[in-house]
């Protein structure tokens, strides 16, 4: 029914989500992050809380609730940037890896992830959600994504991890599909090796 297909793509929001900004989905993070932006989105829209700022500070069961969310995912991703496990290409490994950001220290790199987590990736989702529709329109369009990707994930599992063996699954060598690296400020070489 469609109150399956709403269940799906809200659970596939926080997979998405925790990916770009994780780059891996550890068991039971989903759910920790689900809970925590719901209880914030709750806190938020409480007209006490809007009424009365103290209101925050009292100890009632959505305070205390929305605390605990908050808690338990901000300790959960500041383990995964203390062990630099951040998944490749991902908003962790990246600020790991760029010195240019003066991203230094775990809190530093934990506030950030946090924004993100919790504001900044709902234009990516929400452009994805906007695809998903679009594809179901066309099934057409639909044919010739699902033979990209079955190219690709072939590709993969043959070791190259590239549909055409070059690096790059467009063919042109650059991982952009206009051939002058996405932009015409951009050159072809920042393209990350490998990625389409």
């Amino acid at each position: 029914g469609g109150g399956d297909v709403g269940a799906a793509i809200t659970a596939h929001y926080w997979e998405m989500t925790l990916l770009i900004v994780v780059g891996h989905i550890p068991a039971g993070l989903p759910t920790a992050y689900r809970q925590a932006w719901v209880s914030c989105i709750d806190r938020l829209s409480s007209p006490l809380i809007n009424a009365f700022w103290p209101y925050k500070l009292l100890p009632t069961p959505a305070n205390l609730w929305y605390r605990f969310t908050t808690w338990r995912l901000r300790r959960w991703i500041r383990q995964i940037i203390a062990e630099k496990r951040g998944g490749p290409g991902s908003v962790l490994s990246i600020m790991e890896q760029d010195t240019e950001l003066g991203l230094e220290s775990v809190e530093d790199r934990l506030e950030i992830a946090m924004e993100l987590l919790f504001t900044g990736t709902t234009s990516i989702t929400t452009a994805l959600s906007w695809m998903i529709y679009h594809l179901a329109q066309r099934p057409d369009v639909q044919d010739r994504v699902r033979a990209e990707c079955r190219q690709l994930l072939a590709a993969q599992a043959n070791g190259n991890g590239h549909a055409n063996g070059n690096g790059h699954a467009n063919g042109n060598g650059n991982g952009y599909a206009n051939g002058n690296g996405g932009s015409s400020h951009a050159p072809a070489a920042a393209a990350e090796p490998g990625v389409a």
